[in-house]
């Protein structure tokens, strides 16, 4: 009996070995994992910073690209708003007004130049005229030499009728010419007046040109300015176009690669929250087994101080109890589900003594089919070394 204690100790021996050895190699494997399990949660959180601090940068110049934009938008109204003002209150209706001048002052220059034509044409009639009263100055200047003569003719012939005749005809001669000349001098002051109211009117309208004509090419260089402001301005906004669609496109792509780093950072996010679960039940799974190797570690240790030594194992009494702890559910089943065997009878030195029955525990055969071990097999072998020394 002693020696099938010595067997079933041994081969909880060996089995507890295997089991303690199995467990120290997935400790070995878990404290593997949990070394690593901290440099890849490092590398996990160095990687999850760099991806917030890339983040931020790029909200930085995102927000610096939108502050950018809309005080190119606001400086573009702006100029906008100037151009519009420009073009509405002080050039077009400076343009209009000097517009409006030339065309009274060419209406007026029109007007001058028609009344100048009919001064013309009654300076032209008054010449004739006034020629035709030089001649006919010249007709009765004749006209009187001839009645002088006709005069000196008749006071030789008749001396009273004639000097009747002659003081009537003076008299008449005079009043025609006073007449003539009364007429001459009304048509010499009117002609005169004319004329210089037309040198006055002249000189207005020089002066009139003259001031005009400043304005005139201040219009022009003015408007020269404005169309090429204009065209500055249109190239300007064909620029400031070009470069909002390219800014655009760059919002676009850098909102597309912000989007995608949200993704990959919420990807990292779950996988940290993976990795953490796995890492705390392998610490959960290393607590269990370290808690099981303690327990197996004080199972050993009850089973080693209550194991009798080899020298006293003939005083052994056969009626001892079996140890508290109960045998593993595997060796439970193995023995019961084992046939009975075949006693073997130890031979003793000492013929006096009664031969043992030690039955063949078929423990060694179904160990060497399982899971075998060198340490199960050495401790087999002591075991059946100590049955036959006794």
């Amino acid at each position: 009996m002693t020696i099938l204690w010595l067997f079933i100790i041994s081969y909880i021996t060996s089995v507890v070995h295997n089991e303690n050895r199995r467990l120290e190699i997935a400790i070995q494997k878990v404290s593997a994992t949990s070394q690593n399990v901290p440099e890849a949660l490092q590398k996990w959180h160095e990687t999850s910073k760099n991806l917030e601090q890339n983040q931020t940068a790029l909200n930085g110049k995102l927000r610096e690209i939108q502050q950018v934009m809309g005080n190119f938008s606001t400086e573009l109204k702006q100029l906008r708003d100037t151009i519009e003002k420009k073009n509405e209150n002080s050039q077009e209706t400076q343009l209009n007004t000097l517009q409006s001048n030339v065309a009274k002052l060419g209406s007026s220059l029109n007007d001058a130049i028609a009344r100048i034509q009919v001064l013309e044409e009654h300076r032209v009639k008054s010449e004739s005229e006034q020629k035709t009263l030089a001649k006919s100055v010249e007709d009765l200047q004749t006209l009187f030499a001839q009645i002088r003569n006709a005069s000196s003719l008749a006071t030789s012939l008749d001396g009273g009728a004639a000097a009747a005749a002659n003081n009537v005809t003076e008299q008449n001669i005079a009043n025609i010419q006073r007449e003539l000349t009364s007429r001459i001098e009304n048509l010499s002051k009117n002609f005169t007046g004319e004329l210089e109211s037309l040198r006055q009117k002249n000189t207005w309208l020089g002066n009139d040109l003259a001031k005009n004509k400043a304005s005139i090419d201040e219009l022009i260089e003015n408007s020269a300015n404005i169309s090429s402001h204009v065209k500055s301005v249109e190239n300007i906004w064909v620029e400031m176009k070009a470069n909002l669609s390219t800014l655009e496109g760059g919002s676009k792509a850098i909102g597309d690669q912000l989007e995608g780093l949200q993704n990959v950072t919420n990807a990292m996010k779950a996988s940290i929250g993976s990795v953490r679960d796995e890492c705390e039940r392998y610490h959960g799974q290393s607590d269990a087994i370290s808690g099981e190797l303690g327990a197996i570690k004080v199972r050993l240790e009850k089973v080693e101080r209550k194991e009798v030594p080899p020298a006293t194992a003939a005083t052994v009494n056969v009626t001892e109890q079996p140890p508290k702890d109960p045998m593993p559910n595997k060796l439970n089943q193995l023995f019961n589900n084992s046939p009975p065997t075949p006693s073997a009878i130890v031979k003793s030195d000492d013929p006096q003594k009664q031969p043992t029955a030690v039955p063949a525990t078929p423990s060694t055969a179904t160990l060497a089919a399982g899971n075998t071990s060198p340490t199960a097999t050495s401790s087999n072998v002591s075991a059946v070394a100590v049955a036959s020394g006794m």
